[in-house]
């Protein structure tokens, strides 16, 4: 008994310490440029999107709503994604950086620095994807009237959440390959992970590419977007 206990409580106490330093990690992300600018990029979205919705629900009856929300997490997707990958790739490359140096003041070890920069990447990407959307989805309740329609935003809501979880962990995770593949060169070995596949894809179908696959999330969204008319 005291074992389990004893066992959960350093779960609990590295559950902590990993959301501390994610946090710190974070904070940061968020002073460069590049994260300044999707940020900025993401409320403008939101704010037009709902200029957007307001105008088409007062001039058009029965339409779906949901595909607003759909394409603003396209048009997310990639200048949000884009910045964040473009950024995450030379994060990991810092090792005399504050975060890196104020980590080991206290007593974190590089590869948990390491591992909450890729994390603290998810997180963002992940936040200002599914914020605006989600926020567009609840305004959108103001016209819906129908309990199948608002069931269907509802569950529009909740694929919006798990792309944007995709997209963040899947930014995050190629920036750190790239880094790990191509320390000098992160950036354009990022790139090449992104564009090479999908430049294949275009001659060859069969071939899968990023770009390919989340245009199919895209397409799966639309459609329980158009679910909301």
């Amino acid at each position: 008994m005291m074992g389990s206990e004893s066992a959960r409580g350093s779960v609990r106490r590295a559950v902590s310490d990993m959301t501390r330093l994610i946090v710190l990690t974070d904070n940061q992300h968020r002073r460069l440029w590049t994260l300044r600018f999707a940020r900025a990029y993401a409320i403008w979205i939101g704010v037009a999107g709902a200029v957007l919705m307001v105008a088409v629900a007062h001039t058009a009856e029965g339409v779906a709503l949901g595909l607003v929300v759909v394409r603003a997490v396209t048009w997310l997707s990639w200048v949000v994604g884009g910045l964040a990958l473009w950024a995450a790739a030379k994060l990991y490359d810092a090792p005399a950086c504050a975060v890196t140096e104020l980590a080991r003041l206290r007593g974190y070890p590089q590869a948990a620095v390491r591992w909450s920069s890729t994390a603290a990447v998810a997180v963002r990407v992940t936040y200002l994807t599914a914020m605006p959307a989600l926020l567009l989805s609840c305004l959108s309740l103001g016209w819906l009237r129908s309990p199948r329609a608002i069931f269907w935003i509802v569950v529009l809501g909740g694929c919006v959440a798990a792309y944007s979880i995709v997209l963040g962990a899947c930014v995050a995770l190629l920036a750190r390959l790239a880094q790990t593949t191509s320390p000098h060169h992160a950036r354009l070995t990022a790139l090449a992970l992104v564009a090479v596949p999908h430049l294949a894809h275009a001659a060859w179908p069969q071939i899968p590419s990023i770009p390919s696959a989340f245009a199919w999330l895209v397409d799966r969204l639309l459609a329980v977007g158009a679910m909301t008319a």
